[in-house]
């Protein structure tokens, strides 16, 4: 989708911050807390990506398309240019190429949208293809059996996990390496390794907070039994505060938070014990139906723009001030 173009950060205060944690030997819970604090504006203003939305869609279609009669149809339905017997190499592809053709369509090209893009693409090789007995070699019998296992609340919660884990550390990643190079000899990091391993805890922080995804997706699949005709995918992720800033539930409806994808995913890695957080995750309908004007979620009604969003490819720029920028054509 083209070169992902690094800027300078801004120098604004929480910019300085995030800085001032590194330089000082924050450790990466920390780092990422104040990194995502610090994007914030510019991630909640990318929550109608239209290739995050494609992305997240088509994972949670495959699951879906596996159970059915007939998989090579199913997964064609999704927009998705397979053969009569699809293998895990051609699905990835076909996968690839639907998300940079929904980019290119709505005229949307971002760094965020390729990072949603990739993850997919290494959550599918990692998750399905290591229990495939080779990458090059299971037959597309196999494949189509692996993706319906992820039909069950703990499997699909383990694949949403691993693709939100990715997602979240490509995204803090895409800031801090505008930074972590200028803090190694004699700042931060004595050696390149330091960096490195400051990385990998970050990965760690990462998959680590992910585990709210687990814990609930698994039981949303569960819960709503949705088609080829379903109306929704991740409506929902986490409607809770936390219980020591609140003791009860605290359910958000639509008018209370614009829908954005993004800006729930800062809350995603923010949220730990001691952090009051609720996050959410709209989707839409299939690849070629037209979404509804609202949906009920939990007795919420779900602002019906995140749902035209996927079909409409609604764009939406990012300022250079936030770090992601949108890519010419």
């Amino acid at each position: 989708m083209g070169h992902v173009r690094l800027k300078i950060l801004p120098r604004t205060r929480k910019w300085r911050q995030v800085v001032e944690l590194i330089r000082g030997g924050a450790g990466a819970a920390q780092t990422a807390r104040a990194t995502l604090l610090a994007a914030e504006k510019g991630l909640k203003k990318s929550g109608s990506d239209p290739a995050v939305i494609e992305t997240v869609w088509l994972l949670m279609w495959l699951p879906v398309a596996a159970r059915a009669d007939d998989f090579p149809a199913a997964l064609r339905r999704a927009g998705l240019d397979v053969s009569d017997d699809p293998g895990l190499m051609e699905l990835t592809a076909a996968v690839t190429e639907t998300i940079e053709a929904k980019a290119r369509r709505t005229g949307n090209r971002s760094d965020l949208g390729e990072m949603a893009q990739t993850a997919a693409v290494e959550t599918l090789t990692e998750v399905v293809g290591t229990r495939l007995k080779s990458l090059f070699g299971p037959t597309p019998g196999q494949l189509q059996a692996e993706l319906a296992r992820l039909r069950t609340a703990k499997q699909f919660g383990l694949f949403a996990r691993d693709f939100f884990a990715r997602f979240v550390f490509k995204t803090l990643n895409f800031f801090l390496s505008q930074t972590l190079p200028d803090h190694v000899g004699e700042g931060r990091f004595g050696n390149l390794a330091e960096q490195a391993a400051f990385t990998d805890a970050l990965d760690t922080h990462c998959r680590e907070a992910a585990k709210i995804v687990e814990t609930f997706a698994g039981g949303w699949l569960m819960k709503h039994n949705w088609e080829d005709d379903g109306v929704g995918f991740f409506q929902l992720v986490m409607t809770r505060r936390n219980a020591k800033s609140r003791r009860k539930p605290n359910i958000l409806s639509a008018t209370d938070i614009t829908p954005s994808f993004l800006s729930h995913l800062r809350s995603l890695v923010l949220a730990f014990p001691h952090f009051s957080i609720a996050s959410r995750i709209y989707g839409s309908r299939p690849h070629n139906a037209a979404a509804t004007d609202a949906q009920v979620v939990a007795g919420h009604q779900i602002d019906s723009r995140w749902s035209r969003s996927r079909s409409s490819g609604q764009r939406d720029s990012l300022g250079s001030r936030e770090g992601l920028t949108e890519r010419g054509q």
